[in-house]
């Protein structure tokens, strides 16, 4: 189960980087919060999984939260789940 997520969230986190999407997450990211710093997204670059939980742990908001703020649809990224 636990590998079948990770592969579900690796095709998400490509279809992002695919899209040209990682980019204008990370500018809008920077522009909320300015706390973080590119090595931050770099550590994350390709994994929307890390890339939320990362700014989850940097500010203290939930991911539900972090989601809106970027304006992220699930639905529209292949249903991610909440990371845990």
């Amino acid at each position: 189960m636990a590998d079948e997520r990770k592969d579900i969230m690796d095709e998400q986190a490509q279809k992002a980087v695919d899209e040209g999407q990682w980019d204008r997450m990370v500018g809008k990211a920077k522009s909320l919060w300015g706390e973080l710093t590119d090595d931050d997204f770099m550590e994350a670059k390709g994994d929307m999984q890390s890339f939320f939980g990362m700014i989850e742990q940097k500010t203290g908001e939930t991911i539900q939260s972090i989601k809106e703020k970027l304006e992220w649809k699930d639905e529209e990224h292949g249903g991610m789940e909440k990371a845990e």
